[in-house]
């Protein structure tokens, strides 16, 4: 995925940011992805510019995301299983992800972030699982 893709993925997810008189703005994706939007948008988040880092002030909404590989879906994490360890492992990630979130991840509706990720391969592990969790796609996306 290109940094084009990304703007325009994080455009369409994202409080974007419009002043131009800030001094981070040509490294921060707010302010880039407002070039990206697509036509059609009727309705935009944006966040105020009195918030965003006035008077020479850091701005807490800075957003300089990094590109990384992420999983998505894990419809076949348990094939090399006995079918005994499957339940037990499925109830804690159901628990620990919510049970309507562990559905849509498993089924591969958005990418996995970095938590959710590491709360699967904690809890196979713990389990006894040889080896990482198989994840049915990577596609690079930003954090």
């Amino acid at each position: 995925m290109k940094d084009k893709d990304l703007l325009r993925e994080f455009a369409k997810k994202e409080p974007l940011c419009t002043n131009s008189a800030c001094r981070m703005k040509k490294k921060c994706f707010r302010h880039m992805a407002w070039d990206y939007l697509s036509p059609d948008r009727r309705y935009v988040t944006t966040i105020s510019p009195s918030l965003t880092g006035a008077g020479g002030k850091a701005c807490p909404h800075l957003a300089m995301p990094t590109a990384r590989l992420q999983p998505r879906g894990f419809t076949h994490i348990y094939d090399n299983m006995p079918h005994a360890a499957v339940a037990p492992i499925a109830r804690k990630l159901q628990k620990a992800l919510g049970r309507t979130n562990y559905f849509s991840l498993k089924r591969g509706d958005r990418p996995l972030t970095a938590d959710e990720r590491t709360t699967i391969e904690s809890a196979c592990k713990k389990s006894g699982m040889a080896g990482k969790p198989q994840y049915d796609a990577w596609e690079e996306g930003y954090e």
